[in-house]
């Protein structure tokens, strides 16, 4: 009896290693995958992030924030073949009003874009949950409409996680109006020589739309660089390696405004 006993015992004891074993490698899978709580509704960013800007076509969405209370900014490429445009947007299943960021879009405008072009896109759309500096995610699809007049929708298979720069107007323990801020990172995306450069600036708080400038006009480098009033900078043509840093400011629309010192590396 004690030996049969000894055996239950040694059993017992080797399920709840294995147990242990089995839970630490979901966790360790859990938090590659970054199914954290809190940060993207159980939706992976980075499977999020795969599809949305490397395998959406023929719009690819390289940045997405929650700027303002129901507001959002959408850094939009056109990475198909054709010149498309953007006709229509749906946010978690309900019609959303759109246009080209910097412009007044409560009411829909269709967004041209022609083959490969970047332009800063601006969402007004209600019912989505997010607190500042989370993760949220949202059902997102898009009607374009080809060159040839005819309409397509591209979008809903998976949920696009984006960056919550405020609390949504409708997140329990929203603080209201929040200060005005840039919110890309001080050191830009590296620029090559000889290569046009393009990037799109972020910011939160204040009251929306924003209009972006260099802070010290005209904008460095020989050609110059030009920062668009919707925040998108672009660079013809980089001439050598180095360094280079500017200001830029942007004003929302109410008149306030704040300022940021960038930093953009020139390679090879």
């Amino acid at each position: 009896m004690h030996k049969q006993s000894f055996f239950y015992g040694q059993g017992a004891t080797e399920y709840l290693v294995v147990l242990s074993v089995v839970l630490i490698i979901g966790l360790v899978s859990v938090s590659l995958l970054g199914f954290f709580p809190g940060t993207a509704s159980g939706i992976s960013e980075t499977a999020s992030q795969a599809y949305w800007q490397g395998e959406a076509a023929p719009f690819r969405v390289n940045e997405a924030n929650l700027v303002g209370d129901s507001q959002f900014a959408f850094a939009l490429e056109n990475a198909g073949a054709d010149a498309v445009t953007l006709v229509g947007v749906m946010v978690n299943g309900n019609l959303a009003s759109f246009g080209e960021y910097g412009t007044t879009y409560s009411n829909s405008s269709a967004v041209y874009f022609s083959q490969g072009e970047k332009k800063m896109v601006g969402i007004a759309a209600s019912g989505f949950d997010c607190a500042a500096g989370k993760v949220g995610a949202m059902d997102f699809s898009m009607t374009y409409r080809t060159q040839y007049g005819t309409e397509f929708t591209q979008g809903g298979e998976t949920k696009l996680a984006l960056k919550c720069a405020v609390d949504s107007g409708t997140y329990a323990g929203s603080g209201g109006a929040q200060a005005l801020n840039i919110t890309t990172p001080r050191i830009l995306p590296t620029a090559y020589v000889h290569q046009p450069y393009s990037t799109v600036f972020s910011a939160s708080g204040g009251t929306p739309p924003y209009t972006w400038a260099c802070g010290a006009p005209p904008c460095p480098g020989s050609p110059p660089m030009q920062i668009s009033a919707n925040g998108q900078l672009t660079w013809a043509d980089p001439l050598a390696p180095g360094s280079t840093g500017f200001p830029v400011i942007v004003t929302d629309g109410t008149g306030n405004s704040t300022s940021k010192d960038f930093v953009i590396n020139i390679e090879n």
